[in-house]
C-alpha cells in the first residue's frame, strides 16, 4: 500500500476526533455557561441587579461561543489522531509508528504502511473516540441547569429592591423632563420679557435640570426641585403687585376723561401692551383738545398719578403730563405721556415675565410632588424591611433567654425562731437570636418553709442551689397587728415543714426540671426531716 492509502485509512478517525474534539468544546462551552449562569443568579440574590436574566443569557451565550470555536477551529493532526488511536485501541503504536516512517526509506516502510493501513480498516473509528467519554461533563452541565432554572423560577427577595430602583430611575427621568419642559416654555417667551431676568430664570432652570437628570435617588432630585423653587421665589419682584394696583387705580381715574376709555380699561385689566399704545395715542391727540377738554383731562391726570402712588415711573410721568397741561405745555404734556407709555410697556414686559415664571414655579411644584411621592414610598419599604429583620431577632431571643433562665435560677431561704420559713428563687437568663432581638426569661416561687443551703450528700463542702418555682405557698392567715403585751403567734417546726415540703413535692411535679434535678432536690428536703 501507498501513503495516500494509510491517509485514506486514518482519514475516517480525523473526522471522528474532529466531531469528539467539536463536542468537548460545545460541553465545556456549556459547563461555562451555567456557571456563569449560575453566578450571576447569585449574585442578582445578593445584590438588586436590574437586568440579570440578560446578563447571565449574555455570559451563557459568549462562553458557549467560545467552546464551539474552540472545539472546531483546530482540528487535530493525522499524527495525533494515530497515537490516540494507539492509545485506545491497544495498536501498540503501529499507526503512529507507520506515519512517521519516511516512504523507501527503508525495506520495511512499506510493510509497515500496509499493516498499519489494514489494521486501521479493520477497526471502527467511533471506539477510539466513544461519545460515551463525555458523560461526566455531560452530567455537570444537566446538574448546574438544574439549579440555574430553579434559581431563576424562585421568588427572588431582591425583586422588589429592583422594581423599587426602576421606579426611582423613572420618576427621576419625568421630573428631570419636566423641568426641561419648563426652561423650553420660558425660553419660547424671552423676547417679551426683560433680559436680564429672563436669563437669570433660563439659567436656573438649566442647571436644575442637568443636577436632577444627575441625580441617583428620589431624594436626591427632590433636594435640587427645593433648591430651584428657593432660585425662583428670589426671581419674583416683590413690587409686582403694588404697581399692577397702581396701573388698576390710574385707570379708574382716568375713565371720566375725554377719549381715554379704551385706555381706562386697558389699565384696569392689566393689559399694560393696549395702555402702553393707549397712552402714546392719547399724547398724540392733545394738540386736536379744546381747552376745556385740556382741562377735565390734566384734572384726570392728576388723579391718576395720585392713584398710581405704587408705580413711581408711572406715577412721575402722570403727574408730569398733568402739570404741563395745564400750563399749556402741550409738547411736555406729549413726551410726559410717550414716558408713561415706556412705563406701561415696561410693565408689559414684567407681566410676561411673572407669567412665565409662575408657570416655571408650577411645572417645578409638580415635579416637586412626584419625587416627594417616590422618595415616601423608598423610606416606607424600607423601614418595612428593618421592621420584619427586627421582629425576627426579637422572637428568636426570647426563646433561647427561656431556657437559660431555668437553668440559673437560685433559691434562698431564710429561717426564723417562731419555727417560720420563707423562701425566694429568681432565675434570670439572656438570649440572643439572629437580627437585632435579645430575650429574657426568669421564674420565682415563694413559700413558708425552711430553705437555705446544703451540702449535697456523698460531695464534700458543695453547696446545692434549688431553683424557686411558681406557687402559692404556704397560706397563713394574717395574724393582724399585736397589741400591747401580746406575742407572735407560733407554730410547731412539724407542722410548718410537713405543710412545705409537700407543696415543694407538688412543685416539682409540675416543674420542668429533669428526673435527676427532681431527685436532687427531694433528697435535700428529705435530709432536712431526718431526726438530729
Amino acid at each position: 500500500m501507498t501513503i495516500d492509502s494509510l491517509s485514506a485509512a486514518i482519514a475516517p478517525y480525523r473526522r471522528v476526533a474532529a466531531r469528539d474534539r467539536a463536542v468537548r468544546g460545545l460541553l465545556f462551552g456549556l459547563v461555562a455557561a451555567a456557571v456563569a449562569a449560575l453566578a450571576v443568579q447569585l449574585a442578582a440574590r445578593a445584590w438588586p441587579l436590574e437586568r440579570a436574566q440578560t446578563a447571565a443569557l449574555a455570559a451563557a451565550g459568549i462562553c458557549v461561543l467560545a467552546g464551539i470555536t474552540w472545539g472546531v477551529v483546530r482540528r487535530p493532526s493525522e499524527l495525533t489522531v494515530a497515537r490516540i488511536a494507539d492509545a485506545r485501541l491497544g495498536l501498540r503504536e503501529r499507526l503512529a509508528s507507520a506515519l512517521v516512517t519516511a516512504p523507501g526509506a527503508q525495506p520495511m516502510a512499506g510493510l509497515l504502511r500496509a499493516d498499519a493501513a489494514r489494521v486501521a480498516q479493520g477497526r471502527r473509528a467511533a471506539d477510539a473516540f466513544p461519545l460515551v467519554r463525555h458523560r461526566a461533563p455531560a452530567a455537570v452541565v444537566a446538574g448546574l441547569a438544574l439549579v440555574v432554572g430553579a434559581l431563576a423560577i424562585l421568588p427572588n427577595s431582591r425583586d422588589a429592591e429592583v422594581a423599587r430602583l426602576k421606579a426611582d430611575r423613572a420618576t427621576i427621568k419625568a421630573v428631570a423632563a419636566a423641568v426641561a419642559k419648563a426652561q423650553a416654555t420660558a425660553a419660547a417667551d424671552k423676547a417679551q420679557e426683560p433680559a436680564d431676568k429672563a436669563a437669570q430664570l433660563d439659567q436656573a432652570l438649566a442647571d436644575a435640570q442637568k443636577k436632577v437628570a444627575a441625580a441617583t435617588t428620589p431624594l436626591q432630585a427632590l433636594q435640587e426641585l427645593s433648591n430651584l423653587q428657593d432660585k425662583l421665589a428670589q426671581l419674583r419682584d416683590p413690587a409686582n403687585p403694588g404697581r399692577e394696583q397702581a396701573a388698576a387705580a390710574a385707570g379708574a381715574a382716568l375713565s371720566a376723561a375725554p377719549g381715554t376709555a379704551q385706555l381706562s380699561q386697558a389699565l384696569q385689566s392689566g393689559n399694560h401692551a393696549a395702555a402702553a399704545a393707549g397712552l402714546r395715542s392719547l399724547g398724540a391727540s392733545l394738540p386736536t383738545l379744546t381747552p376745556d377738554q385740556k382741562k377735565q383731562l390734566a384734572d384726570a391726570l392728576n388723579k391718576a398719578a395720585a392713584g398710581a402712588a405704587g408705580d413711581p415711573k408711572l406715577e412721575k410721568a402722570l403727574d408730569k403730563a398733568s402739570s404741563s397741561l395745564a400750563a399749556g405745555d402741550t409738547a411736555a404734556a406729549q413726551a410726559a405721556l410717550d414716558a408713561a407709555a415706556q412705563a406701561s410697556s415696561d410693565q408689559a414686559a414684567q407681566q410676561s415675565f411673572e407669567s412665565a415664571l409662575a408657570q416655571a414655579q408650577a411645572s417645578t411644584e409638580g415635579a416637586k410632588q412626584q419625587a416627594a411621592a417616590q422618595a415616601n414610598a423608598d423610606a416606607q419599604a424600607q423601614a418595612q424591611g428593618q421592621g420584619q429583620g427586627q421582629g425576627q431577632g426579637q422572637g428568636q431571643g426570647q426563646g433561647q433567654g427561656q431556657g437559660q433562665g431555668q437553668g440559673q435560677g437560685q433559691g434562698q431561704g431564710q429561717g426564723q425562731g417562731q419555727g417560720q420559713g420563707q423562701g425566694q428563687g429568681q432565675g434570670q437568663g439572656q438570649g440572643q437570636g439572629t437580627g437585632t432581638g435579645t430575650g429574657t426569661g426568669s421564674g420565682t416561687g415563694t413559700g413558708t418553709g425552711a430553705g437555705g443551703t446544703s451540702t449535697q450528700p456523698g460531695a464534700a463542702d458543695e453547696p446545692i442551689y434549688v431553683a424557686g418555682q411558681p406557687g402559692t405557698g404556704l397560706n397563713q392567715p394574717d395574724p393582724g397587728p399585736l397589741g400591747d403585751g401580746q406575742t407572735v403567734p407560733q407554730s410547731g417546726y412539724r407542722e410548718v415543714f410537713s405543710a412545705y415540703l409537700r407543696d415543694t413535692t407538688d412543685a416539682l411535679d409540675r416543674s420542668a426540671y429533669d428526673a435527676g434535678s427532681s431527685d436532687l432536690i427531694r433528697q435535700y428536703f428529705s435530709s432536712l426531716d431526718r431526726p438530729k
